[in-house]
């Protein structure tokens, strides 16, 4: 992340009005971030803009039935903090989930992601 606004994103997509974005972020102050964008309705959201300079990070998003989802981080992969709830509209649509990197102010930036994985039940998040 070498310019403002890059970020690596955990994107959750039913359409083109209905989505969320997950980032970890390059802030305006030069240090990583997390922030979330989107959902048809927010129902709760952290407003917690962690440095994210000193320690690993990890992003998750949960499914609750068709309607609500649920982004958590993690500095460690085993305390996961809630961090946005949220709905997404038009239940009986397909939802995908997906990665990507983007750069809407800078020349472009390259991100890589691992440990990637699916698993069945809840997240734990305190």
């Amino acid at each position: 992340m070498a310019t403002t606004f890059d970020a690596t994103v955990l994107f959750v997509y039913r359409n083109e009005t209905s989505y969320t974005k997950l980032c970890f972020e390059r802030a305006p102050k030069g240090y990583a971030t997390h922030c979330c964008f989107g959902g048809d309705e927010t129902i709760f959201r952290r407003h917690e803009w962690s440095d994210c300079r000193r320690y690993a990070r990890a992003l998750a998003s949960e499914s609750l039935g068709t309607r609500y989802r649920v982004s958590h981080y993690s500095t460690d992969e085993k305390d996961w903090k809630l961090f946005h709830l949220f709905r997404l509209f038009d239940p009986d649509a397909s939802t995908w989930v997906g990665f990507m990197a983007q750069a809407p102010v800078g020349d472009g930036c390259k991100e890589e992601f691992d440990r990637i994985h699916y698993s069945e039940g809840a997240i734990k998040s305190t």
